[in-house]
């Protein structure tokens, strides 16, 4: 375990605290979720950094971007989805419709759904820079209308716990927040480059 440990990425152990204590602010402790269906949904991004004990099968565990969400699902001991994705900007939010699309059917009765972004990579971020979609004055608009004017990226962590409404108010649960229509996910194309939102698609239902 100590070398799993040492050739853990960085955003494993976050997203395991993450998931913790969001558990533990919605009331749930750690053994009503084992054995249960719970779907653990990570957004994130990671890539490869050098083993501190060599290229072995604790690198591959402790790094690939699957093990994001299966390092979770494998710790609290649950069944049911356990998805990575990183789609950009929209992660969290595509994490989030996935899991409410898992839980109206009948996939799993839990969901964890954890956003985390780990700012560690000085050439991706001199990449955004080169593309032209970081702010270069003091303020950042990055949904002006009159075109976008950049963003600044930030760093950290957060889990929510998702369940049906009829299973949150049975099992007496504190709830924050509802989805009281529908959620969705699309990609549309964009008016000018791959980076840039499509207008269309960002038009209210």
């Amino acid at each position: 375990q100590g070398k799993v440990s040492r050739n853990m990425h960085l955003q494993q152990l976050g997203i395991l605290q993450s998931a913790f204590e969001g558990l533990e602010d919605a009331g749930i402790p750690l053994h009503e979720i084992y054995r249960t269906r719970t779907g653990v949904f990570v957004a994130a991004y990671t890539a490869f950094l050098p083993a501190c004990d060599g290229p072995d099968e604790t690198l591959l565990r402790g790094q690939i971007m699957s093990s994001l969400a299966d390092q979770v699902s494998y710790f609290l001991g649950t069944y049911g989805p356990s998805i990575t994705l990183e789609t950009a900007c929209s992660s969290s939010l595509v994490a989030i419709a996935m899991a409410v699309a898992s839980l109206q059917q009948g996939d799993c009765d839990t969901a964890l759904v954890t956003g985390l972004n780990y700012l560690n990579e000085k050439d991706f971020h001199l990449s955004l820079q080169a593309c032209g979609v970081m702010v270069q004055g003091p303020t950042s608009h990055p949904f002006d209308e009159d075109g976008a004017k950049g963003y600044i990226r930030g760093e950290g962590m957060g889990t929510i716990v998702l369940r049906r409404m009829v299973d949150a108010e049975q099992r007496g649960d504190r709830i924050l927040c509802k989805v009281l229509r529908a959620i969705a996910a699309s990609a549309g194309p964009s008016d000018n480059a791959l980076e840039g939102p499509g207008r269309v698609y960002e038009q209210p239902c």
